[in-house]
């Protein structure tokens, strides 16, 4: 039993040993902090200033539009009136005829028998849709 109480207390005075380089890991994990601290006091120094410029430009537009239209309000204007009428007659031109209607047979579909004028037959050697007459 008393050998059991020797390695307890050797084991515990062991254990207690070693845990006094951890001031070393604490003093890491502060200088980690420190320098975590100081990049995001940076960060909200560079976000404010962005903000603020943006601010400063919206103001500015602002106060640049109050103060021409101020100055629109301001501006005194002069008329002079005449009492010298004169009356101006145009004819304008009647508008064209419209054209002629195409001769169709039910639901718009073009009458047989004779060729419709279109773009592709005009010319007396074709047919339908611009096709070649065949046999002349």
């Amino acid at each position: 039993m008393k050998k059991q109480l020797l390695i307890l207390a050797g084991s515990a005075l062991i254990f207690a040993s070693c845990g006094s380089e951890n001031t070393e890991s604490n003093n890491q994990q502060a200088q980690i902090d420190s320098i975590a601290a100081a990049n995001a006091a940076l960060q909200d120094e560079i976000n404010r200033k962005r903000n603020d410029s943006a601010i400063n430009a919206i103001a500015t537009a602002k106060a640049d539009s109050i103060a021409a239209a101020d100055a629109a309000k301001n501006k005194k204007t002069t008329t002079k009136t005449t009492t010298k009428t004169t009356t101006t007659t145009t004819e304008t031109p009647p508008p064209p005829p419209p054209p002629p209607p195409v001769q169709t047979v039910g639901q718009g579909k073009p009458k047989m028998g004779g060729q419709q004028p279109t773009e592709g037959n005009k010319e007396s050697n074709t047919v339908g849709q611009g096709k070649p007459r065949m046999g002349k």
